[in-house]
């Protein structure tokens, strides 16, 4: 993908090594960075700065990350807290339930993402997470981290779920 971007924002990144957020820069920015307080994101970590989240996804003008947050419910609970699937932050920003569709991209490009949160000693994705999606009543979806792979939650036996950030660029 070939873009052109304003020389200041060049020299920015160039100077300080983070990539600062916005449509010009969203090309730059890859699954696995960290993505810090402020909106900007860089390969490395940057130790004096507060880590807000690390790059799940980039989808469109869309960016997905991790929040480092991770809770076990029954699938019957599940249901109960499903209808609190999207929390605005602000405008832009919003914790959500990942659906079906969206978890199974995340663990097609899990590793990076998995290495970042071992070296920031975070839970990694790992083991199986209920999506929003529904299967039947009472019943959902489930992906199985690293691997991808797709199953159903039901009854009272525990899942993991995680919420994650998506930001809309504009």
């Amino acid at each position: 993908m070939l873009f052109i971007m304003k020389q200041e924002i060049q020299e920015k990144i160039f100077q300080t090594g983070l990539v600062p957020l916005s449509v010009e820069t969203l090309p730059l920015i890859k699954v696995g960075m960290y993505w810090y307080e402020g909106d900007e994101f860089s390969e490395k970590l940057i130790a004096e700065r507060p880590i807000k989240s690390v790059v799940l996804l980039v989808k469109g003008q869309t960016i997905y990350g991790d929040k480092f947050e991770e809770e076990s419910l029954t699938s019957d609970k599940f249901s109960l807290s499903a209808k609190e699937s999207r929390v605005s932050v602000d405008e832009l920003e919003k914790l959500i339930i990942p659906s079906i569709m969206l978890q199974a991209e995340i663990a097609a490009s899990i590793a990076p993402v998995n290495s970042v949160l071992s070296a920031l000693r975070k839970e990694m994705w790992q083991g199986t997470y209920l999506t929003i999606s529904e299967y039947a009543c009472f019943q959902f979806w489930t992906v199985f981290f690293p691997a991808g792979v797709r199953g159903s939650a039901r009854g009272r036996s525990f899942y993991k779920v995680r919420r994650i950030l998506e930001r809309y660029v504009i």
